[in-house]
C-alpha cells in the first residue's frame, strides 16, 4: 500500500495551494479531482476562470491545469487520485468515465450536495484520521469508501447515469483497438495521448496503461509510430516535397519534420527519397544495359508457363 500516499491525497484549498502537488500539466499526472467547497471560491483551469458557490462539489478531470485564486478567506477541501487507485471493479470504470469528469461540453462539473460542512468532516476527515498509518489496506479501503461516497452524491446530484460510454463491460482490447481507429484517422491533427484520452472517456495514464498491457509500449509511443509509418509511407511512395509531407503530416515546418524522423530513425527524410531514387536508376541502368537478359528471362518464364 505504499502507493496510496502517492494516488490519493486530501487537503485543504490552502494547503494544496502552497504544495500544489497535483498541478497537472498536460495529463501527465493524470489525477482526478473533487473539490468541496464551503465558502465561495474562485479557481482557474487553463486559462479560463470559474467563480463556484459555497456548498457545492467540484469534479474535474485529468489533463486540466488547476489553480486556486484568492483562497485566503474560502474554506473546503481538494481531493485528488488516480484512476489505478479507484478503479477496483466495473462500476468503478463505469463511474469515473461517466459524465461527471467526461462531459465534452464542460471543462468541470459543479453539483449540490445535501451535507453540510460538519457531515463532511464526519464522513471524510474523521474517517481518514482514524487510520494515521497511510501504507495499511484499511486505510485504501477507507480512502476509497471516501471517494466513492463524493462521487456517488454528485451523481445522484447531478442525476447523471454511471455508464455513459457503453452498458457493455469494460473491455481494454476494445479501447485500445478504437484508440488505434482514432490516431489513424486524427494523427494529423492531434498528436497528444489526452485528446484521444477525452474520446474515449477514460484517463491519460490509464490509456498508457492499456497500451503497455496489450501492445508493450505507451500510447505516446502509439502515436509516434503511427505517424512516423505515415510520413515514411508519403516519402517513399509519393511525389510531394519534404515540405509538402510535412504540412499534411501536421508538422507547422518542415525543420521540426526532419528533426522527428531523424529523431525515430536515425536518417534524414531525404535519404529515404534518395534511396528509393537510386534503387529506380540501378533499376533503369540494368534495363540498358542487358536487354538480353531481360529477353531470356521473359522467354524462360513464357516456357515454363507453357510447361505448366
Amino acid at each position: 500500500m505504499e502507493k496510496t500516499q502517492h494516488e490519493f491525497q486530501l487537503l485543504s484549498l490552502q494547503a494544496y495551494t502552497m504544495e500544489s502537488p497535483h498541478v497537472q500539466d498536460d495529463g501527465d499526472a493524470g489525477y482526478f479531482t473533487v473539490i468541496r467547497t464551503f465558502t465561495p471560491l474562485k479557481l482557474a483551469i487553463g486559462s479560463q476562470h470559474y467563480e463556484v458557490p459555497g456548498d457545492k462539489l467540484v469534479f474535474i478531470r485529468p489533463t486540466k491545469t488547476i489553480r486556486m485564486l484568492s483562497v485566503e478567506d474560502s474554506r473546503g477541501f481538494v481531493v485528488s487520485f488516480t484512476s489505478s487507485f479507484y478503479e477496483r471493479s466495473g462500476s468503478d470504470s463505469y463511474i469515473l468515465n461517466s459524465a461527471l469528469y467526461y462531459d465534452k461540453e464542460k471543462a468541470l462539473q459543479v453539483a449540490g450536495t445535501g451535507d453540510t460542512e460538519t457531515d463532511f468532516r464526519r464522513m471524510i476527515n474523521n474517517r481518514l484520521e482514524r487510520c494515521p498509518d497511510k501504507h495499511t489496506n484499511l486505510y485504501a479501503a477507507v480512502a476509497h469508501a471516501c471517494v466513492e461516497y463524493l462521487l456517488l452524491e454528485g451523481l445522484l446530484w447531478l442525476q447523471l447515469e454511471p455508464a455513459t460510454i457503453s452498458n457493455r463491460a469494460f473491455s481494454p482490447n476494445r479501447t485500445v483497438n478504437t484508440f488505434l481507429i482514432l490516431v489513424n484517422q486524427h494523427c494529423q491533427q492531434h498528436t497528444d495521448v489526452a485528446y484521444y484520452a477525452q474520446q474515449l472517456h477514460i484517463a491519460p495514464r490509464k490509456l498508457s496503461d492499456l497500451c503497455y498491457q496489450i501492445l508493450g509500449k505507451s500510447a505516446k509511443r502509439v502515436i509516434t509510430d503511427i505517424v512516423l509509418t505515415a510520413a515514411l509511407h508519403c516519402i517513399r511512395n509519393s511525389d510531394l516535397s519534404i515540405s509538402e509531407i510535412a504540412y499534411e503530416m501536421g508538422f507547422a515546418e518542415e525543420s521540426n519534420f526532419r528533426r522527428f524522423v531523424k529523431k525515430h530513425t536515425g536518417r534524414i527524410p531525404s535519404a529515404f527519397r534518395n534511396e528509393l531514387d537510386l534503387h529506380h536508376r540501378t533499376n533503369k541502368l540494368t534495363e540498358k544495359t542487358n536487354p538480353a537478359g531481360e529477353q531470356r528471362c521473359m522467354m524462360v518464364n513464357h516456357l515454363m508457363t507453357k510447361g505448366a
